[in-house]
């Protein structure tokens, strides 16, 4: 008994000591409270309804991205191993014929390897074939068959180390 308290109060000590670590809002990241009862609610909606627009403007949100497809970079249609290229007209071409026109795709390179070892999100992007310039390579095929890239960013990864000028 004595050991299995021993192991509870040091995993609660554990995640303790990582959530006070945790930055719990990044620079730059934003979160709106919600109505609290000392303002109208009319005004709090026309507050967070211009904060909303202002949002979409700036992270050029389409209300016409009506087809959005979830990429993990370990697919088969989006890199071919025997010739060690990026084949992104494979896969629109193939999306396209299961689900229509496509209108952005979402990559996602950490998922569902981030937190195995001490690489953050941004050495999982280098670290794809190609590195740095094959995944600019790929946005830019992307882009030319008229299909926008959103590359996600997870504030919360800070466990290993901050990237510099981010």
């Amino acid at each position: 008994m004595r050991a299995l308290t021993g192991l509870y109060l040091s995993a609660a000590c554990c995640l303790f000591g990582q959530a006070l670590a945790w930055n719990q809002q990044p620079d730059g990241y934003e979160v709106i409270d919600g109505f609290d009862g000392s303002e109208s609610v009319a005004a709090w909606r026309r507050d967070w309804t211009a904060w909303k627009k202002m949002e979409m403007i700036t992270n050029r949100y389409s209300p016409n991205d009506s087809c959005n497809t979830f990429l993990k970079m370990n697919d088969r249609f989006i890199y071919d191993r025997e010739t060690q290229q990026y084949t992104v007209d494979k896969y629109v071409d193939e999306m396209q014929s299961r689900v229509g026109p496509i209108d952005s795709v979402l990559i996602w390179p950490v998922y569902p390897n981030i937190g195995v070892d001490n690489r953050n999100q941004w050495d999982r992007l280098r670290d794809l074939p190609g590195g740095g310039e094959g995944v600019k390579g790929v946005i830019s095929d992307f882009h030319r068959r008229g299909v926008r890239v959103i590359i996600p960013y997870n504030p919360w990864d800070i466990g290993n180390r901050n990237e510099s000028g981010l």
